[in-house]
């Protein structure tokens, strides 16, 4: 198996789940995928362990590799833990004072040209990524390789819940993540600290409410789903994740 072969396979199902592409709960059958994708068996396969291991994919005996489902539960652990580990490593950051201050201006520049931009599936796209450009060079200029595995692993399973509530708080997500450069750019550990636990609270509080609206078990949530996150086509379930 070539490694090229298993990253085409783990960056379209990957993307497809972020997405809603492939809807929660949605069976990923690992012929039809091979079959879209253009790649045998075998890299899927291990791609699907890849993402079991991040929490986007459950393997359920008899069922087989499923798209795992997004809980209550689990988004109030996830956001638990990462207000935590979070408004820690922004406040070690500062103190240590490792962070590239011109990463920091270059994130500012592209965070303010898109607060006048409509949110749309592409507007929300990159403002997804810029969020988590901001969060990840954070979390390595805390110089803490432990903390910096644990808040990886959280932010594979953050990311799929985050989307789910970009759009609804698209203005409020600019306007943290400025708040949260503002602090680091003055040098201010405390006032870090405290911008990174705010803005991933609302992010919480936001998604929650969500949540508690939707099902996005089954199929009739589609709708709903793309109604949340104003993509322009509707996610449904592929071929390549459902048997037929």
């Amino acid at each position: 198996m070539s490694e090229a072969s298993h990253k085409r396979a783990y960056n379209f199902i990957k993307d497809r789940i972020l997405s809603f592409a492939f809807l929660p709960d949605s069976r990923l059958v690992e012929t039809r995928l091979g079959e879209e994708i253009g790649v045998s068996r075998t890299p899927v396969r291990e791609a699907l362990r890849r993402l079991a291991e991040e929490g986007l994919v459950e393997i359920r005996p008899g069922r087989g590799a499923v798209v795992a489902p997004l809980e209550l539960s689990d988004i109030r652990e996830v956001y638990f833990l990462r207000e935590v580990l979070e408004g820690e490593a922004a406040l070690l950051a500062v103190r240590k004072g490792n962070i590239d201050r011109s990463m920091i201006i270059e994130l500012e520049a592209e965070l303010e040209g898109m607060a006048d931009l409509e949110a749309n599936g592409e507007t929300v796209t990159r403002l997804a990524e810029i969020d988590s450009a901001v969060h990840s060079l954070i979390v390595k200029s805390s110089s803490m390789p432990k903390l910096e595995t644990i808040i990886s692993h959280l932010n594979a399973q953050a990311i799929r819940m985050f989307m789910l509530g970009i759009s609804e708080r698209y203005p409020e997500t600019i306007s943290e993540n400025l708040r949260i450069l503002t602090a680091l750019r003055l040098g201010e550990p405390e006032f870090a600290r405290v911008a990174m636990r705010d803005h991933i609270r609302s992010s919480y509080g936001v998604l929650l409410q969500i949540m508690r609206n939707l099902d996005l078990s089954n199929e009739s949530s589609a709708e709903a789903t793309l109604k949340v996150l104003k993509f322009d086509q509707p996610p449904g379930k592929s071929e390549a994740g459902e048997d037929g």
